[in-house]
Order: structure tokens, then sequence, then C-alpha cells
């Protein structure tokens, strides 16, 4: 119906148009309050985002978990970014809304949603379940690295990426999910890539990651189904992957309206620890002599290796734990210093006075961590080296509330993964290392982050690192 001109004018007519209508909007109810903080234009338009920095007033934001709403925001952001919003998802009036599934609620029929936070600190902080989890992504990891036969050089954070996530992914939803769609870890760093493009352009630019979402809509509606297939597909699964689903189906929300719940779950269990891996091996393999004292630390957590064992080849407890292995523990930390990006944000619900000033509703706040974590005052000059001993020699550093170190953000809404990410990481490093020769491409060295992609947690690096790998002579 359009030439190929037509085309180019109507989006650039189309173009013109929203960009105008977004300044106006943008510009529209900016007037300052006399006592309210420096602001910077938001996505909202006609709302204003605050940039807290300061440890003392970060911890102030902290503890003000009502006037300033955590689970609003999250509200909005899974709405606007994973696209769950249950009218548009079939769920029919009375079934639950994105709020009940956010803060809880009842649905019309009676039944009790539940609080997504106490949902997931059941599966990953309580002790047993925390346990259990790590346990199973232990074996995954080996059985997946046993299998793998390593064929020369390899893109470090590719390799992770495609490693780490199948095995957090069989580990939780069972095997079943990946059999079924082999594709999925590609569609979801795929839409990792380009998510952020959601919160800047309009939506017909967007086709791309709007086509990658609604493939993610398709796989997880095919997991959570009612049918035989779907039900099959779960054996296995951890209750992480499977309890929400079934609370929202005995509520009355419909398959996608679970799906779109999923989603988002799925995204943040791969999206920083992953990263996290590829930044520690990284670190590690570039700093003379750091390989040699790991494997030595993590020495006697090693155990024989058998493949048809169900118990892991690891004493998990000796690993993970800062005690007996500081210095893997210590350097877990070190890199998430240098490449988080982590963002704690806040909707302001009610006036609250922050130091001298005070913040105003319907705009929102960012605590970002990056800030305080290359801050020279604080860390020394060194601030921007990689030091593997940093947190051995300021073990004061890591006691829980510091906020010169948040990279699972803090307060009552601090990352309730954050446990599992760390053993996470560590039983990933240490299998690597048990069973490869793994070196860097002379000439290869630790990559700057990609300051070009928002992030709201662990930075991406700017390209890849090319590593020879090899399988260890004498496999420990």
């Amino acid at each position: 119906m359009f030439d190929g001109e037509s085309h180019l004018s109507l989006y650039a007519t189309l173009t013109a148009v929203f960009l105008g209508l977004y300044a106006w909007l943008l510009v529209r109810d900016r007037a300052q309050h006399h006592d309210e903080p420096p602001y910077y234009p938001y996505l909202v338009p006609g709302s204003k985002a605050y940039v807290v920095s300061d440890p003392a007033d970060v911890t102030t934001v902290y503890r003000n978990s009502t006037a300033l709403s955590f689970d609003t925001y999250i509200e909005r952001g899974i709405a606007f970014v994973y696209g769950v919003r249950p009218s548009a998802l079939g769920s029919p009036v009375g079934s639950p809304t994105l709020r009940d599934v956010v803060k809880g609620g009842t649905a019309a029929n009676g039944t009790v949603v539940e609080n997504s936070h106490v949902y997931s600190r059941r599966y990953l902080l309580q002790e047993a379940a925390l346990e259990d989890l790590t346990k199973r992504t232990a074996l995954q990891i080996s059985r997946l690295l046993d299998a793998y036969e390593p064929s020369g050089e390899i893109g470090l954070h590719e390799w992770a990426r495609t490693i780490l996530s199948t095995a957090v992914t069989n580990a939780i939803y069972g095997p079943g999910l990946l059999q079924a769609h082999p594709d999925l870890i590609d569609r979801m760093w795929e839409f990792d890539d380009s998510f952020h493009h959601i919160l800047s352009r309009p939506p017909f630019l967007l086709r791309k990651v709007y086509e990658t979402r609604q493939e993610l809509y398709r796989i997880f509606s095919d997991y959570v189904g009612d049918d035989d297939r779907s039900e099959t597909m779960r054996e296995g699964a951890f209750g992480l992957a499977t309890a929400r689903a079934e609370n929202l189906k005995e509520a009355g929300s419909s398959v996608q309206m679970r799906a779109g719940c999923e989603i988002p779950l799925f995204h943040a269990l791969h999206a920083n620890a992953t990263p996290t891996a590829f930044w520690v091996l990284a670190y590690i393999l570039s700093t003379p002599g750091l390989k040699d004292r790991i494997l030595l630390e993590i020495g006697p957590a090693l155990k024989s290796r058998t493949k048809i064992d169900d118990d892991p080849d690891i004493d998990i407890a000796y690993l993970v734990s800062p005690k007996s292995c500081p210095l893997i523990h210590s350097c877990l930390y070190e890199a998430m210093r240098l490449t988080s990006g982590s963002l704690s944000t806040r909707l302001v619900e009610k006036p609250t006075a922050i130091g001298t000033y005070t913040l105003y509703p319907r705009n929102a706040v960012f605590v970002p961590s990056r800030i305080v974590h290359l801050a020279e005052d604080h860390w020394g000059p060194d601030v921007l080296q990689f030091d593997p001993d940093r947190f051995i020699k300021r073990p004061e550093e890591l006691r829980p509330g510091n906020m010169w170190l948040r990279p699972f953000g803090g307060g009552a809404t601090i990352c309730p993964g954050r446990q599992y990410a760390g053993n996470e990481v560590k039983l990933f490093v240490a299998a690597v290392l048990r069973r490869f020769e793994v070196e860097l491409r002379p000439g290869e060295s630790v990559p700057p982050v990609d300051n070009s992609i928002p992030s709201a947690g662990m930075m991406k690096p700017a390209r890849d690192v090319a590593v020879e790998l090899a399988p260890r002579v004498s496999a420990m």
C-alpha cells in the first residue's frame, strides 16, 4: 500500500508527533518546591527522578519502605517491560491483579494470593530450600561440564551464558522445559540484550523485542499449562518454578497470566548471576597466580568425581563458607563491586524528608550503587583495580547494611536470591577450574563494562574474552 519513501515519511511524521507530545508532557508540572532536591527528567511524563547516593541518605530511603514504595514501582515495571496485564492476558474479572501478585491479596473466589516477597524468601532463603536448590545446581553444573568437550578457543562470556543458564534452568524448572524448548536460553538472552529499549523507544520501533517477548510467553504458557504435556514438562521441578503458577491457577488466572508472571522470575534468575560468573572467572584468569591460589583454597572441598552419583562432587558447605574459602568469597564481591550497576528504585507515595530535602509524591527515587562502589575516598587510590584480597583485608565491608557495598540492593526488599546467586557463581567457578586448563588468549585482558546498555544489576562486558580451554591433564 505504501512505497519505501511513504513508509519513511510516515515514520518520520509519527516520530515527530511522538517526540513533540512527549516533550510537552515532560515539562508540564515541573515546578520545583523550595525544599526539593535537584532532579532529572524521568521516563514518565510529568514526573521527576531523584538520585540518592550518600550512604546516610540511602539508609533513610531503605527505612522508609511505606512512603517510598518498592512494590508499586515493581508492579508498574513488570506491567510495562514484561506486558503483564491480566485483562490483556485473558484473565477474568475477579482473578488476581498484578498488585495481588506483587503485594498479596485475595481473589474473588476466596483464594489467597501470596505476597511475592514471602514466596521468594521461602524458596531462596529458607535453609532447607536453599540447601536443596544449591545441591540441584551443583549436580547440573557437574553433569554439563563432564559432558562438555573443549574444542580450543571459546568466548568466555558466551560460554558461561550457555552452560550456567542451562544448569540453573534444569535445576529449577526440571529437564523437561529445555527438552521441549531448546531455544529458550537463546530467546531469554535476546530479550535481555534488548529489553531496555522498551523504556526509551516508541512502540512502533520495538517490533523485534516484542516478538521475542511473545515467544517467551508462548514457551511459558506451554510450561504452566493445564494439559498432560505441561504436567510432564514440570516433572522434577523445584517449588520456586511451580508454586506461583499453581497459586494463580487456583485463584482463577489464565494460562497467559500465569506465564507472564513466570517470565520476570526466569529473567531475574539469569540476568545477574551469569554475568557475575563471567566477571569472576575473567578477573581470576587475568591476575597472575590467583588461579593456583583459588585451586589450593577449594582443594579440601573437592570430592572424587563419579558421573553416576546423585551426590555433588564437591563439599558445598565448605566451598560457599566465607570462613573456609575466604579468597573466592572476596573475589566474588570484588568483581561485583567493580561491575555492578545495581540500581534500587522507589516511588514516592508520601512526602518524605531526606536530610535537608523533601521528596514529593508521584516521583521516582533512584539509588545507584556504582557511585559508592567506585568512590576513591572510601576504597582508596586502587579503587578501579581488582584486588582479590580486598575483602580479606577489610572484612568489615561485608557486614550487613554496609551502604558502601550493595550489589544486591538493600533494606526490606534486598534481593532474596543473593545467597543462591553467590553459591551458584562459586560452584561454577570451582567446577570449571577443577576440570579444565583455562587461560586467557595471549594479549587478552578483562574488558571494560559496557556503559552503552542501561543496567539495574550486573553490567555486561563491552566485548567477550577469548580463552583457551582444554581438559585438565589430572582432573581434580
